[in-house]
């Protein structure tokens, strides 16, 4: 035997060994399938199982954690559910790591979400907390190809649409979170999207909702274009406060008060709030506040922030 096989036996002892050695038995204290989950979830978490790699057979797996068939049964099939495993039957079968991808882990917090509800008072606050300076870098990192995307999605809103596929209104918010470039937030507000679409389409909405919303979102698409952060962020601020004052009345709940955040006018020149807005010049013209504005850009809008 030559000097590499030699090395190849010993790293595959090693590892073999490593395998056998992984999982600890479980405490009888604690729900058993719970703690099996627990531990195949960290060796998942922490890099240590790979996507694409199988475990043990369920003979080892019984012996490392020194527990039941049904329990063990139990922890995989919730592992299953959760995305993190994929069990196959038949020659070649077994339990391998899955890839989990974001669609699998927003079912997962939505599960939870299902037994704490939250209401559109609580999705209102995130939103206002998160996405106006989200849209802001999205207004500076924008590309031409962006804006024509962005076109695309407003154009796909209506109530027609939203009835043959689900209202997918929130495209263009998550969208934003893309061009921003940073994958936490483009997770939040995908997820915040989808507790947000669950409750539109549960409660039903009128045209009205989606011409406002259309309307919104080409007032934001055009501070984009002007590459203007600050009335981006207003208009943004603008349509999340629309939506989820609109969602409120619509179910009769208590509404977000941002007055409670937000209480002078420095606040207000800072970043976009209630006290601002993007308007068109013809009701700039139209209404003249005492407050003071600018326009955006070349364009024919407006911020206003108002005393």
């Amino acid at each position: 035997m030559n000097r590499n096989s030699e090395v190849n036996e010993e790293i595959m002892a090693k590892s073999n060994k490593t395998a056998k050695n992984r999982y600890q038995e479980v405490e009888k204290n604690i729900k058993v399938s719970d703690r099996i989950i627990e531990q195949v979830r960290d060796s998942i978490l922490s890099g240590e199982l790979k996507p694409g790699d199988k475990l043990a057979s369920e003979k080892e797996l019984l012996e490392q954690f020194k527990v039941s068939k049904s329990s063990m049964r139990e922890a995989l099939r919730a592992l299953e559910v959760l995305g993190l495993v994929d069990v196959k039957k038949g020659i070649g079968g077994g339990t391998f790591v899955s890839k989990v991808t974001t669609n699998t882990t927003i079912l997962s917090m939505m599960n939870f979400l299902h037994f704490h509800p939250i209401t559109i008072e609580d999705i209102t606050m995130v939103r206002y907390l998160i996405e106006p300076p989200v849209a802001s870098e999205a207004a500076i990192r924008r590309t031409s190809e962006d804006i024509e995307k962005l076109k695309t999605i407003i154009k796909s809103l209506n109530s027609e649409t939203s009835r043959k596929k689900g209202v997918k209104g929130y495209d263009f918010h998550t969208y934003l979170a893309r061009i921003a470039g940073n994958p936490i937030l483009t997770f939040q507000i995908d997820f915040i999207g989808n507790i947000l679409e669950s409750l539109k389409i549960k409660h039903g909405l009128e045209a009205e909702f989606f011409e406002q919303a259309n309307k919104a979102h080409n007032i934001i698409l055009e501070c984009i274009i002007q590459q203007d952060p600050k009335a981006t962020a207003v208009a943004i601020s603008n349509d999340i406060l629309k939506v989820g004052y609109y969602i409120s009345e619509k179910t009769n709940s208590h509404h977000f008060n941002p007055n409670r955040l937000e209480n002078n006018r420095f606040d207000c020149a800072v970043r976009g709030t209630h006290n601002a807005s993007v308007i068109s010049e013809e009701e700039f013209l139209h209404n003249q506040s005492s407050g003071y504005s600018k326009r955006v850009g070349t364009s024919n809008l407006y911020i206003v922030f108002d005393e």
